[in-house]
Order: C-alpha cells, then structure tokens, then sequence
C-alpha cells in the first residue's frame, strides 16, 4: 500500500473478508475524494474506486475483485480541484 501526495495520510490495515475481497484502511483529512488504484506489477495503475469516509479520520475501500488475482498493490490520491 502506498499513500502518494498526501503527507498527513496513513495507512490504517489491509484485511481480507470473504470471498477473498480486500479491505484497504487509510488515515487522512476530511473533506477531500481519495481515490483507490490497483497494480499487479508497480507500473501499471488502474482507478478501481473512491474511498468512503468512515467519520472518524479514517477512509476505507473494498476491493471486490482482489481475489481474481494472485498480488494486488494499493495506492491512494487525492482528487484535486473539487
């Protein structure tokens, strides 16, 4: 998991729930979108989602096809110019 351009984000936990789904936490200020992006090899990234606010300085994300594949990286960006 990686955090990118936002100093003051931090990663919470990455869990794993049924079906073999990934849950992504992240610690970060309120207010702005973070989107979630997915890679299997650094290089590649793909936007797979926004994360939700869960209202307490947290933001969380499920990954509904991490099972489909055998490594899974995570990164996190801010929208910027809402």
């Amino acid at each position: 998991i990686m955090v990118v351009n936002q100093p003051p984000s931090r990663f919470v936990s990455l869990s794993y729930l049924s079906g073999g789904r990934a849950k992504v936490q992240f610690s970060a200020p309120a207010g702005p979108t973070y989107i979630v992006a997915a890679s299997t090899d650094w290089v590649t990234w793909e936007s797979i989602g926004p994360a939700e606010d869960q209202g307490d300085g947290t933001f969380a994300f499920e990954d509904e096809t991490s099972a489909k594949f055998a490594r899974r990286y995570y990164r996190i960006y801010q929208v910027i110019g809402q």
